[in-house]
């Protein structure tokens, strides 16, 4: 069978085995192509509401299908259970669309944020379930073992998704062209319009295939790339991070807050690597396999060191809950693994079931969910600051504001009625206001030199200078010994230093002029900043420095007023 022929069968296949779903979905992007680019009108509207409810009604419309392949491939009684399953199917589908149309009249009509935010965790628990479950029902209709159909899946996918960028760009191209030589196709939106066409007609399908057509067999390639070129990038990230941890000790210092997301990047790769190996069927990659899993350990711990130091500091919001949450996971994970590889189980698709049970311990579980454990985290940090009274002081006035947003934004509905039942208006306020408390007196002057022309008869070298310093190069500023750079226009990586000039004097003198001297006098208070610059600036390695413009930034309450200096001029030799 020819590439063609093969990618049309494969298609059509998909289309019958999952008609129902490829029709849903469809629609959606059907609706949403038509009405697409009505702005804010009632049409975008309704595009908005369908395209999403039949989106997430296709969900479970795709689980309905998938067990439905797999009973009537592998279970023989299945045509005598055709009422269980009716029942079935009619529960999964009522309880797809009644979550689908909960969540998208919350998304588009309620504006209740609570009960939008609850509606969200409803519908990203069953999503979830949906996934994973259909995965679980193609991966039993296969009859392969998980990480062989894990592999297998990989290729597929990668393949699907290939036909459909070389479509997706091919048709971007073709627009183009169409732009160029026949008419502009801006105005009726041509491009968005084809592409949301073709994540119906085509990307849609592709995702099935990738998930459901695992009959091939792995080539060398694909063996070779899972055995050897993915396990030794890990294996190389793992040294990484061994190396890193050898610096921590040796050092005496706590890890950077990029460890953590690092490592939880690491532990996703990791288990993908792992499956990946594991489905090319080299047996000499199980021992490879179960040493990462036990090699991981470390960098869990690494991981609590991170995130414990965070949540002491500042408790728990929705970021470093889930953190925690990855945590759990991952300890679960390794344990299980361990477990599966002393008794021989052949167990390693219950992650499907641990991302279930953990979807649900996440979103909905009373008491452990993300809404539940931010409020009582951040709960305490306000019950705090009104405990201290008057004894409070300013870091702890920020901690409770900022444990209030996070209640307002990640609280949930607990939260709402907490602040609603326990906190007075006037608290309220107060920890409503805004985050910086600290009085401020903010300031920026610009100093233009008086003169136009400057006698250089006794000079031999000219060098210009334009430098931003306070931003660009440190942030402490030293203006007793200010860096002058010779300006090399256009490369500023080969700019060298000419000498050190002290500025405190001048720098101070304009900042007093700003906070002192009658402005609305422009002309003379210009003149008097003029003055101040207008002094030759002898350099440490010799020569002067001329200043033309100056501009000084800061705050004049702050310890260290002066914050930033821009300075344009000339340095004569």
């Amino acid at each position: 069978m020819s590439g063609l022929k093969k990618l049309k069968q494969i298609y059509f296949d998909i289309i019958k085995e999952h008609k129902f779903s490829f029709v849903t979905v469809l629609l959606a992007f059907v609706i949403a192509t038509v009405l697409y680019g009505y702005g804010h009108s009632n049409y975008d509207s309704y595009s908005i509401f369908l395209s999403t409810f039949l989106i997430f009604s296709a969900f479970g419309i795709v689980l309905c299908e998938t067990i439905h392949k797999f009973k009537k491939a592998y279970d023989p009684e299945y045509g005598n259970k055709k009422k269980k399953y009716i029942i079935l199917y009619t529960t999964i589908l009522v309880v797809s669309i009644g979550i689908s149309l909960a969540n998208t009249l919350c998304n588009n009509i309620i504006e209740n944020e609570v009960i939008r935010e609850i509606s969200e965790d409803y519908c990203l628990f069953y999503i979830i379930s949906a996934v994973l479950l259909s995965i679980y029902f193609f991966y039993k209709k296969s009859g392969e073992k998980f990480e062989t159909y894990i592999a297998k899946a990989f290729c597929s996918m990668v393949k699907a998704q290939v036909v459909y960028m070389i479509l997706a760009i091919g048709f971007l191209i073709l627009i183009g062209i169409v732009d160029s030589l026949l008419f502009d196709s801006y105005e009726i939106y041509l491009i968005e319009r084809v592409e949301l066409m073709l994540v119906g007609l085509v990307e849609f399908p592709c995702l099935l295939a990738g998930f459901s057509k695992t009959s091939e067999e792995l080539d060398k390639f694909c063996k070779a790339l899972f055995s050897y070129v993915f396990m030794a990038l890990l294996g190389i990230a793992y040294v990484i991070i061994y190396a890193y941890i050898i610096k921590i000790v040796v050092t005496w210092t706590f890890p950077s807050n990029e460890v953590f997301s690092i490592l939880t990047g690491l532990f996703v790769c990791s288990v993908s690597a792992w499956f990946l190996a594991l489905g090319s069927n080299k047996e000499s990659m199980e021992k490879t396999v179960n040493i990462m899993h036990y090699a991981f350990i470390p960098f869990i711990v690494l991981q609590i060191m991170c995130l414990s130091m965070r949540v002491s500091e500042y408790g728990f919001t929705a970021s470093r809950y889930f953190g925690m949450a990855l945590i759990v996971f991952e300890i679960i994970y390794i344990i299980f693994h361990a477990i599966s590889s002393i008794k021989k189980w052949d167990k390693n698709y219950y992650i499907l079931y641990m991302g279930m049970i953990a979807a649900f311990i996440v979103f909905i579980m009373p008491f452990v969910n993300v809404n539940s454990v931010v409020f009582m985290s951040q709960k305490a940090r306000i019950e705090q600051y009104f405990k201290l009274g008057d004894a409070a002081e300013l870091e702890d006035i920020e901690e409770a504001k900022s444990a209030f947003r996070m209640l307002e934004r990640n609280g949930g509905l607990a939260a709402k009625r907490y602040i609603e039942k326990n906190l007075t208006d006037e608290q309220v306020e107060e920890l409503s206001g805004e985050e910086r408390s600290v009085p401020t007196d903010d300031f920026s002057v610009s100093a233009f030199s008086n003169y136009t022309s400057y006698d250089v008869s006794s000079y031999k070298t000219l060098y210009f200078v334009d430098e931003d310093l306070g931003d660009r190069y440190y942030t402490d500023l030293d203006l007793s010994k200010v860096p002058i750079y010779a300006y090399d226009f256009g490369n500023d990586a080969d700019e060298e230093i000419i000498g050190y000039a002290d500025l405190s004097d001048i720098v101070n003198e304009i900042s007093k002029l700003q906070q002192n001297a009658d402005k609305n006098n422009s002309m003379e208070y210009q003149n008097q900043l003029g003055n101040v610059i207008d002094a030759y600036v002898p350099l440490s390695d010799g020569g002067v420095l001329k200043i033309t413009n100056l501009v000084v930034r800061g705050d004049h309450l702050a310890e260290n007023p002066i914050e930033s200096i821009s300075i344009e001029g000339y340095v004569f030799k």
